[in-house]
This record gives C-alpha cells, structure tokens and sequence, in this order.
C-alpha cells in the first residue's frame, strides 16, 4: 500500500456534485490534447469513466482541499477469442461478494472512525471477527454496525466506517442479493407461460427470499414499479442475475473470489489510472480473476460557481504495468542478489524474502512476488506464535493477513522528532536497512537506520511503532 500517513487531511466523503456547465470555458481547459502542457484529466467524481477536461498539476495542487481513496483491482481474464490478458479496475465498476452482502465480518482490528477518512479516529478499535451489518457503501468505504456480542461495549454500537479491503462476507445470517444484468420479466409463478407484470431493469440489486431450480423469488415494491397490486414478491429467471455464488473463482485445489464488470463496455487498463492504457473493453459477462489490489489517491478541487471537481494524484511515481505475477525457484531468487529472508516459526513453510522485490512462499520451493513492492530492497521479518497472530514485516509496511494487504506501521513523524531531541539534529534522509524482532509480539522491533552520516542510527520501540527511543 502507498504512504498514506503522512497525507494532509484525507477526507473521503462524496460531496454533492450539481452539473457543471460550461467547465472548459470557466477552467480554461483543453480537451482532446495530448501534449504535456494538456495537464492532469479531471473528473466529475472517483468513479466517473470518462474526463470532463484537463488542467495542470500546479493549478490542481495549490487548491486540493481533500482526497479520497479508491482501490483498484488487478485482474486476469479470458477475452472472446481465449486470450489471457491482465489489467486493472476500480473497485467502483465491478460487483465483489462484498457488494451483495448485507453481514460482513472484519478481517483484522480496525480503528473506530466517524466518517470515510483515515484520520476521523474516535479512539476505539474494532476487533478481528466482529459480525458487522452494512448500512451504506461510499466508494472503497462502509458505514457498518457491530452485531452480537461487540455491540453493547461502550462506543460500539455506533456506527463506523471501515475500509472495504477490511471486510469479508459473513456466510451466515445472510440476506441473498441479486444483481440483474438484464432487463427481467418479473411474474407471479415460476413459468414463462405466466404473463410478466413488470420488469427490472438492469444493474439493480434486488432482495432474494427463495429459488426453485431455474427460478428466484425476490422481494418487490408494487408501489415504486407502479403496479397497482398488494403483493411483496415475485418471481425472475435465475439467468437474468448474478449471485454470490457466482463470484467464486475455482482453480484445481484454489478457491477465491472473482468480480465482474457492472457494465458492458467497461474498460481493463495497464494501470490503476484512469488514463492509463486501455488493455481490452470487457462485455459485460466474464469473470475477472483477482490478483491483487492497490489505492489511487484523488484529490478535491472546487471551482466556484461550478462546484467540485476530482483528479488522481500519483505522486510523480509510475503506476505498476499489468503483468503476470512473477514466480520464482528458490535458486532463481538466489540469483537476483538476496538483500534479506525472513522465516515463520507457526506456519511450516512460510517465508518472505527481499530480492530485488518482495516475494513469499508457502512451500519453501516457489516464491511469489509481491507486486506493489516493485522491485524495491526491504529488511524483512515475520512474528507470531500462531497463524492466528502472523505479522509480516516489510520495512515500513505491515501485514496481519498472511501477505495479502499491507499498510503502513511507522510513525515517521514520531521517529524523525526523537532522532532530532536525541542528536539535535534532522535527518536529511532515512533509510531502513535493518529490522529485528526483540520479541515475538511484533511490539518490540529494533530498527537501524542510514541517515546518509558516517554511522547508523539504531532506534527501538516497545509499541509497534508508535514511539521511539533512539539507542546512541
């Protein structure tokens, strides 16, 4: 995951977004331009397909006021003629097993936020493996409820919101949803000789109470669809939608999760940028095989008189090309000049190593690059006296699902003020060439750092690195 600790205010709500009229002539926009005085592409909102103009980055930063977080999806796919391409999505163009679910539970301790932000903190946290209802989704956010036995401690039972990356669907206690892909015939038996009553359109999500073979019985409201009829359910042909079920990838031995396209026409491009190239247009009907996943920083704008306008911030740093994921033997990683290599002593087999990238293995024999880490050096380490408690280290970034998603565990503004009342001076530059573990909690972490003098600092911390003491 991209350094996001360090941000300014990182506020995550959808403001209202009213019709922007004439926005070229009140921006001085050029549209259609390929040159680099043509600026960063600009957008209605996050999850908008398509630019409403350009402008330059200078202009763009100077009145940046918020910035939301949207996480795109790497994924692989058959196109119609069998090829295997790979690319990238937003999050906000597929249906995910998360989208159809109403009961979701946490995949890891998750702090207590008042709004979609990451610094709205109200100082609690909520544990791995709390139930959770989800009220509302806002992007790669969801405002959720804590259920059962978290529910009555002190401030939980309000709501908060958590990322989506945080959440799993809850196979328990479920009500079953549907998307509709296509317009459906809604009738009141399951039999295509009954007359339909009304229709559903397509991208809709609709409530699923029973099924009969090729049939589903789903929840209506004969009020909105203008019916004119006392009834509450109705039957469509199970064809006509996608199911929960429907997003299980299957592989052999490997089960995981798949998403699919909203839309036809939606665009798989070669990065996690809405500009980036487009790989293939999807049609609507395949399966997009998740590989990984990563965030785009998109900053707030306002233009007066015309309200709010949305761009992607990549930092200056080149967004990673969608390939396949590079697997290694042992002594292929060997080769590429190992910098560190890390062990778990609670799952057999399980390794990180840091070669010019970042790679795993569960089998001590083929290794798996990590694909956000590039092919950036690390120090490594990996904690945890049960795989319930594994904590993966890589450098500044952490892990607490076996290597799945990271985010970052340092608080570099508390390191930098403890190396400057200790030293009296401020480093110039930091980099971490060391990390060791004092014990097997993962609090206590030894680290040395090169701060481009003749000798190396080390510093330490008994709080996962929340504060420092700097060991002259």
């Amino acid at each position: 995951m991209a350094n996001l600790s360090l941000e300014t205010k990182l506020a995550a709500r959808f403001p209202s977004m009213p019709l922007i009229t004439a926005l070229v002539a009140a921006l001085g926009v050029t549209l259609g331009s390929s040159s680099a005085e043509a600026g960063i592409p600009v957008y209605l909102k996050p999850e908008s397909r398509f630019a409403s103009g350009q402008y330059a980055r200078p202009w763009l930063e100077a009145r940046t006021k918020d910035i939301q977080l949207q996480r795109w999806f790497r994924v692989w796919t058959k196109t119609a003629d069998r090829r295997t391409v790979y690319g990238w999505i937003a999050e906000d163009h597929v249906l995910t097993q998360l989208r159809l679910s109403s009961i979701a539970r946490l995949t890891r301790n998750e702090p207590d936020r008042s709004e979609a932000s990451l610094d709205s903190l109200r100082g609690g946290r909520i544990p791995k493996g709390a139930q959770v209802i989800i009220l509302e989704r806002s992007g790669s956010w969801s405002r959720v409820r804590v259920l059962g036995e978290n529910a009555p401690n002190r401030e939980l039972s309000r709501d908060s919101w958590i990322l989506n990356e945080a959440l799993v669907r809850d196979p328990g206690n479920q009500v079953e949803k549907a998307y509709v892909i296509q317009a459906t015939p809604i009738r009141l038996q399951p039999n295509l000789k009954v007359k339909p009553i009304e229709s559903f359109d397509p991208h809709r999500e609709v409530n699923v109470v029973s099924a009969d073979g090729a049939w589903l019985e789903v929840q209506i409201d004969a009020r909105q669809m203008s019916l004119g009829l006392d009834i509450q359910t109705g039957w469509i042909e199970r064809k006509n939608v996608w199911l929960s079920s429907d997003l299980i990838s299957t592989n052999g031995k490997t089960v995981g999760e798949n998403v699919r396209p909203l839309f036809a026409g939606l665009e798989l491009r070669s990065a996690p940028l809405p500009e980036a190239n487009v790989v293939t247009l999807l049609s609507g009907t395949e399966a997009l095989h998740l590989l990984g996943s990563q965030y785009l920083k998109w900053g707030q704008v306002r233009v007066p008189n015309h309200g709010a306008l949305w761009w992607p911030i990549t930092d200056g740093h080149e967004a990673e090309l969608a390939a396949p994921p590079m697997t290694l033997s042992t002594q292929e990683l060997v080769s590429r000049s190992l910098f560190d290599l890390a062990a778990s002593h609670s799952i057999p087999g399980f390794k990180i190593a840091s070669a010019k990238g970042v790679f795993q293995t569960t089998d001590g024999k083929t290794w798996k690059k990590i694909s956000s880490f590039e092919e950036k050096n690390f120090p490594v380490a990996i904690t945890g006296s049960s795989p319930e408690k594994l904590a993966l280290f890589v450098g500044p970034f952490l892990s607490t699902d076996q290597g799945r998603t990271f985010s970052e565990w340092i608080r570099w503004d508390r390191l930098v003020q403890s190396i400057k009342t200790k030293t009296g001076l401020p480093p110039n530059r930091m980099r971490l060439s060391a990390l060791e573990m004092i014990d097997d909690s993962g609090q206590k972490i030894r680290l040395t750092l090169d701060l481009g003098r003749a000798k190396p600092v080390v510093v330490s911390t008994k709080d996962r690195g929340a504060n420092f003491t700097v060991e002259l």
